[in-house]
C-alpha cells in the first residue's frame, strides 16, 4: 500500500494535456488537395473537422502552416479549406516533396520564424499512414509534442489509418478529436472564448 505522503504520479510532459489557449503550440493541415481528398475513405467528416481546425486555431490565436504535396500532381489544397485559411489570415501553403515537411528546408524555416517558437505540434490532414505519420514521428524525434486530431484526417484504406495512429502513439503522440482538442485547449466554460469554439465544433 502507498503511503498516504506519495506524490500523485504525473504524467510526462509530452502526455499531459496541452498548453491552456495552445500557447506554444502550432496547427499544420497536412496535404489536403484536390485530387487526394476524394480517395480517402470518410473524407468529408475529415474535411469538416479540418476545416473547424482551422476556425479554432484562428480563434485562440494558434499560428497555422499548411503543407501541399507535390501539388502539380495532387493539386492545390481543397477550395472550403483554401478560404479558412485565408480567414484565418494562414501563409500559402508549402510545398513539399518529401513525406514529412521536416525533409525540406521551407517547413522547419518557416516553424523556427514563428514567436514564440512552438513546442506542441497540432495535426490535421492526409494521409494518415504517410505524410501525417512521417511528420508526427520527426517531430517527436525533435523533442516537440504532437497532437492528432484523429477524425480530421484519413486514408484510402481504414486499416492504414488505424495502424499508423498506433505507431504514432506509441511513439508519444496524444490522439484525439476535435471536441476533445477545443474543450482540452478552453478548459473551462468561463473561458472567454467559450461560445464561439461551441459553435464553431458544435
Amino acid at each position: 500500500m502507498f503511503a498516504s505522503d506519495t506524490p500523485p504520479l504525473a504524467p510526462p510532459p509530452h502526455l499531459g494535456l496541452l498548453p491552456k489557449d495552445g500557447a506554444r503550440c502550432a496547427l499544420v493541415v497536412i496535404d489536403i488537395q484536390e485530387r487526394l481528398l476524394p480517395h480517402i475513405a470518410g473524407h468529408e467528416s475529415a474535411l469538416t473537422h479540418a476545416v473547424q481546425a482551422v476556425a479554432l486555431a484562428r480563434r485562440l490565436g494558434i499560428p497555422i502552416l499548411a503543407l501541399e504535396q507535390y501539388r502539380k500532381g495532387l493539386g492545390d489544397t481543397v477550395p472550403a479549406l483554401r478560404e479558412a485559411l485565408a480567414q484565418a489570415d494562414a501563409p500559402p501553403p508549402i510545398e513539399k516533396r518529401a513525406f514529412s515537411p521536416f525533409g525540406e528546408p521551407g517547413f522547419p524555416k518557416a516553424l523556427h520564424a514563428l514567436t514564440p517558437a512552438p513546442q506542441h505540434l497540432i495535426l490535421c490532414g492526409i494521409e494518415t499512414h504517410v505524410c501525417v505519420l512521417q511528420t508526427a514521428l520527426d517531430a517527436r524525434a525533435q523533442g516537440l509534442g504532437t497532437y492528432l486530431i484523429a477524425d480530421a484526417t484519413g486514408s484510402r484504406d481504414p486499416a492504414h489509418a488505424a495502424l499508423a495512429q498506433q505507431r504514432m502513439r506509441d511513439a508519444g503522440t496524444r490522439i484525439g478529436a476535435i471536441e476533445m482538442l477545443a474543450f482540452e485547449l478552453l478548459r473551462t466554460a468561463a473561458h472567454p472564448a467559450f461560445q464561439d469554439i461551441r459553435r464553431i465544433i458544435l
